[in-house]
């Protein structure tokens, strides 16, 4: 995300968090007819995601956290993202998320290989790890979407069943 490339974690953190919310109301454009979602603030865009599985329940807990960042951030002047502010954010990814990411972080030091690791880079591709999964999902939904679909046809089909059986 080149765009958070910026020296204030407050800018970095700000505008990863408006990038995120950009793809979950895409993802909401795409089931929605209308904008009625567009009220809505960020909690309650993912808590409605969470309600609806539009989204892998392991991306919850990152995007809450990230929330309550972005939150301190814009409403405590003394707030700073510290290093058990980053370890937070990263104790909530999945395993195979937290691989990626580390897989991520690897790559950006190895490409510059003349930063020394910091903080504000940590966080940076921490973010930017977060969002390019919520967009990949973006990118799949209607796959996700057509696997729920045919989850719930295959239990309601098995309900019927059992209820035919009940009565027959």
């Amino acid at each position: 995300m080149k765009v958070t490339n910026h020296e204030e974690l407050l800018v970095i953190a700000l505008r990863a968090h408006l990038y995120i919310e950009r793809e979950i109301t895409s993802l909401f454009k795409k089931i929605y007819k209308d904008e009625k979602y567009n009220h809505l603030s960020f909690a309650q865009k993912v808590d409605l995601c969470k309600s609806l599985d539009i989204i892998e329940s392991e991306r919850i807990g990152p995007l809450t956290k990230l929330n309550k960042h972005r939150n301190a951030l814009a409403h405590d002047l003394d707030f700073r993202i510290l290093e058990s502010d980053f370890d937070d954010l990263l104790s909530t990814l999945s395993k195979e998320s937290k691989k990626h990411f580390e897989i991520e972080l690897e790559g950006f030091y190895k490409v510059n290989s003349e930063r020394e690791r910091s903080l504000k880079d940590n966080y940076r591709i921490l973010l930017a790890a977060i969002w390019s999964e919520l967009k990949t999902e973006n990118l799949f939904f209607f796959d996700h979407f057509n696997l729920r679909a045919k989850q719930i046809l295959e239990s309601e089909a098995k309900n019927i069943q059992e209820l035919f059986e009940k009565y027959d």
